[in-house]
């Protein structure tokens, strides 16, 4: 949870800064979690057309040769 300006404000500096480093961890923490999320939506969708891609090439494969027998 990121601190309000009033409570860093009454913070000494140093607390104030470990208060602001705490908030960039977090939410670049969030970012990495919903960048992750993506990435593995976009893995899962190149492996699903992989496997309709080699489906389709084996399949005109089998086509090509019953046509050349």
């Amino acid at each position: 949870m990121a601190y309000r300006k009033k409570t860093l404000r009454q913070l000494n500096p140093t607390a104030r800064k470990l208060g602001k480093a705490i908030g960039e961890l977090q939410s670049t923490t969030n970012k990495l979690k919903n960048i992750i999320e993506d990435v593995n939506l976009q893995e899962a969708e190149v492996l699903r057309l992989t496997k309709v891609v080699d489906y389709l090439t084996n399949d005109a494969t089998v086509l090509l040769k019953a046509k050349a027998i």
